[in-house]
Parts: structure tokens; sequence; C-alpha cells
């Protein structure tokens, strides 16, 4: 018999598959790619909302403002959708001057940038917060010097790797951006999740890519991140 947890989890993929459906398999547009980034979010909530009831963290958990350590030290991996969300915010949101700062940012000395760190952090604080996806809600830590000095959680790593956050919020985070990948791939839509820096560069750069992935092109074949990255069935 599944524990409310696993009936919580399973509960998050499922209603993540339909919402696919219900956006994006009915027009595949940038309003209904935002719409499904923007509904997934308040379905993941909801989802911690019930997982701090079911299990309360056995610690409290460190993160606070300015406090910006997993948002340097790692590369932000996410699903295509949050990426469209974050650049149509910024789009109408950012002043002139704040756009050539993130240009800045996403090509360093004019070039694009491999290196770690989130490409809408700046002066400690992000820049799109409100937009801010489904893995920068749920990943957590209980002592920000560990963050510091790189070590992050790993739900499938040692004791001592998964006892550095609370994991059940990272998993829970998992099973949406499955129900994402699964939605998406039985579209014919690549699910596969993407870097943050360079994915949000092609979409702000390149006028079609939009189009392109949601027809089915592997568009960021060349930054997909490990996470998710099966063949499509």
């Amino acid at each position: 018999m599944a524990t409310p947890y696993e009936d919580l989890m399973h509960g998050a993929l499922s209603a993540v598959k339909v919402l696919v459906q219900n956006t994006l398999g009915r027009e595949r547009t940038v309003e209904a790619a935002v719409g499904l980034a923007t509904r997934t979010i308040e379905i993941t909530e909801l989802m911690m909302s019930e997982l701090a009831r079911l299990h309360p963290p056995e610690r409290p958990i460190a993160c606070a403002r300015a406090c910006d350590a997993c948002c340097r030290l790692t590369k932000v991996a996410t699903d295509v959708p949050s990426v469209v969300r974050i650049v149509m915010h910024a789009q109408k949101t950012f002043s002139e001057t704040e756009l050539l700062d993130l240009r800045d940012r996403i090509l360093p000395g004019g070039k694009e940038s491999d290196a770690p760190g989130c490409t809408w952090l700046a002066n400690r604080a992000c820049t799109v917060y409100t937009a801010r996806p489904v893995v920068c809600r749920v990943f957590n830590a209980f002592d920000a010097a560990e963050c510091n000095a790189g070590n992050f959680i790993d739900p499938n790593g040692d004791e001592a790797a998964r006892k550095l956050a609370e994991p059940h919020r990272v998993v829970i985070g998992a099973a949406i951006q499955d129900g994402l990948r699964q939605g998406l791939e039985g579209l014919g839509i690549d699910g596969r999740q993407v870097y943050l820096r360079p994915a949000s560069l092609r979409l702000l750069s390149q006028a079609d890519a939009f189009e392109r992935w949601v027809k089915g092109e592997r568009v960021f074949e060349d930054i997909t991140a490990g996470v998710g990255a099966g063949r499509l069935h």
C-alpha cells in the first residue's frame, strides 16, 4: 500500500502530464508554454505545502535572501517551458539597461560561457525571482556553509550527501519534472532538461528556436542536461 508521500509524488507527476495535454497539447504557442510553466509552479507550491505537513524538515532550512551559493556554483538545469517563461518575463519587465547587462552575463567577453552559475543572478539576487523554475523552488539546504563549500544534496548519493538538505522536496520536484518530460514526449516534443544559461541565450538570439522545438526538432541537443536525457519514445 502506497504511503501518503508516495501518493503525493505520483499525484504530482500525473497532474503535470495532464497539464501538458491541456496546454501545449491544445495549441503549440509561446503563450501555452508560458501557461504550462506557470501552472506547473502552482502545482509545485501546492505539493510543497502538503509535503511540509506530511514531512516537516528535521532541521531548519537555511536558504535565505542573498544566499546564492547554489546559483553561483552549479550549472542550473530546467525544462524548456520554464526557460521560455523566464525569457518572456525578462523581455516584458526588464529595462533596456537590464537587458544589456543580461547579455553581458550570458556572453562575457563576447563569447558564450560554459561556466557554472545562473545567468539570471545579479548582485547576489535573482532578477527573475517570481518566474524562477521548479528546481529553484525545491532545492534547499540545512547548512549555508556546506553550500558555499560546494557541497549540495544528492538524493542518490551516500548518507552524508542525502542529509545536506530536506530530500523529499527534491524528490517531489524531480517527479514534477518527470511528468513534464513524459507529457512533452507524448506530444513528440523533446522533453529533456537543458542548461539555463545557454538555453536562455538561444531563445533570446534565435527567433525561431521555440517554433522549431515545439514542432519536435531537437533545438537544444548540444545543451541538454543529464537529467531526463533519455531517448524519446
